[in-house]
């Protein structure tokens, strides 16, 4: 399977949170592609950043 993805947005909340947007497209062989949108947070902790939630949402 390979990925290909497009940044459409990204925005800081707050100086630990960070919200993007993107397009991908997930091929999963010759043929078959499946293009999605992806929702992701990610906030900063003692630890680093981590992913807190993600949503991924199929285009018909």
């Amino acid at each position: 399977m390979r990925a290909d993805f497009a940044l459409l947005t990204c925005r800081r909340y707050t100086s630990g949170m960070i919200v993007g947007y993107l397009a991908i497209d997930f091929h999963t062989g010759e043929r078959s592609i499946t293009p999605t949108h992806l929702t992701v947070v990610v906030m900063h902790g003692h630890t680093g950043w981590r992913i807190a939630h993600y949503l991924v949402s199929l285009i018909p």
